[in-house]
């Protein structure tokens, strides 16, 4: 009884974890905030379609504290996408940083 609750709870996060794998011809991509700076909470990014300017990903003002926060996405091989980063007060992100890097740690895109 001991091995089978084990075997289903294994499957149960081994499943769970597998929503971050890309279906195929998908590509990881993570997009990483790092709060250097001060009024982390002005801070949102939004990502999109270029070709149909489609919302793909976004966050919040406010979704930004002390820690860095990452999000794990599967984009489109062969799509061009636009990262927008705003401000909500205008002033700049106040020496908060993020990148886009493949799963592999190569940045393709830098604050910094």
């Amino acid at each position: 009884m001991r091995y089978i609750l084990l075997t289903m709870l294994m499957s149960i996060f081994i499943s769970s974890n597998a929503k971050a794998m890309c279906k195929i011809f998908d590509t990881q991509v993570v997009i990483e905030v790092n709060p250097l700076g001060s009024f982390q909470e002005e801070v949102l990014w939004e990502l999109y379609i270029v070709d149909n300017d489609s919302l793909v990903a976004s966050t919040t003002a406010g979704f930004l504290g002390i820690n860095i926060e990452r999000d794990t996405l599967c984009l489109s091989t062969g799509v061009s996408y636009r990262f927008e980063a705003y401000d909500t007060y205008g002033d700049s992100w106040n020496n908060n940083e993020y990148s886009i890097s493949y799963i592999d740690g190569f940045i393709v895109k830098s604050s910094s």
